[in-house]
């Protein structure tokens, strides 16, 4: 019998060890919440209500409109902002803010200037919105220009 019971518990040990902990992860996991998908294509509608600002958009595009290219993995985002030229951005979203940096294409050697994007996700619109400011560097006085994103419809259940 005493063969038996060692099997047992030793069973009990290899078998029961993992199951429990398979069972606490499980436990543990279930307040998480996946952040929000943003991966898509967004039409950027850029808001210049300044002469200073024109400028400063040229940079994104010809005219007062642009393509946003986000790919995601979790919480963090790789931004593409298509125009004239391409701006790529590394961010990170919160809840419903989006925040992103990258390095400014007229930035010159050794020049610590980035731009910044600041945005809300408004879920409440359908197809979603992307609402806030982007800061460019070779801007005057690093204007903060206001621009609204719709995401493409092809691009929401992705």
């Amino acid at each position: 019998m005493k063969p038996m019971l060692r099997a047992i518990l030793l069973y009990l040990l290899l078998v029961g060890t993992p199951v429990l902990g398979i069972l606490g992860l499980l436990r543990v996991g279930q307040s998480l919440t996946p952040p929000i998908s943003m991966r898509g294509t967004w039409t950027v509608q850029l808001s210049l209500q300044t002469a200073d600002s024109t400028s400063c958009a040229s940079a994104v595009s010809g005219s007062d409109q642009a393509v946003l290219a986000i790919s995601q993995s979790g919480p963090q985002l790789q931004l593409i902002l298509k125009g004239k030229e391409w701006i790529a951005l590394a961010g990170e979203i919160h809840d419903t803010t989006v925040t992103a940096e990258g390095p400014s294409a007229s930035a010159g050697a050794g020049a610590s200037s980035s731009i910044h994007l600041n945005a809300r996700v408004d879920r409440q619109a359908k197809p979603n919105r992307l609402l806030g400011q982007i800061t460019f560097p070779n801007c005057p006085s690093h204007i903060a220009m206001a621009f609204t994103a719709t995401r493409q419809p092809e691009s929401e259940g992705q």
